[in-house]
């Protein structure tokens, strides 16, 4: 899943088509377990990583059609509910940047992160 971001981020000035499975030519299925409704919560510091997590969020949308990916300015409701959130991702990507450990939200979501051994 990291090379598959990393690629995706390093190629976005090429068009970005859908992901199909090399063995059967379908597309992955994307199934969430019982209580997760997220696949991937992105955890990043507004100041210097705003930009490039949105990136991360628009190509694996158009890569994996239904993927369910937590970026914050879409999707967060209630700034005290951060943990909840990280609970209900399958996968945390923690995009260290500039300040990251500086920002008490982001070592929040860290924590949050490792007690929830995502």
């Amino acid at each position: 899943l990291l090379a598959g971001i990393y690629h995706l981020v390093r190629e976005t000035t090429y068009a970005t088509g859908v992901l199909y499975l090399s063995k059967t030519g379908a597309v992955p299925e994307l199934a969430l377990s019982k209580g997760t409704t997220y696949h991937l919560f992105l955890s990043h510091v507004w100041s210097s990583a705003q930009d490039q997590v949105a990136v991360i969020k628009r190509q694996l949308q158009l890569c994996l059609p239904g993927v369910r990916v937590f970026l914050d300015v879409d999707d967060l409701k209630d700034i005290n509910a951060l943990e909840s959130y990280i609970h209900q991702s399958a996968v945390v990507l923690i995009f260290l940047s500039k300040n990251y450990f500086c920002s008490r939200n982001c070592l929040r979501e860290a924590y949050a992160t490792a007690k929830k051994e995502k």
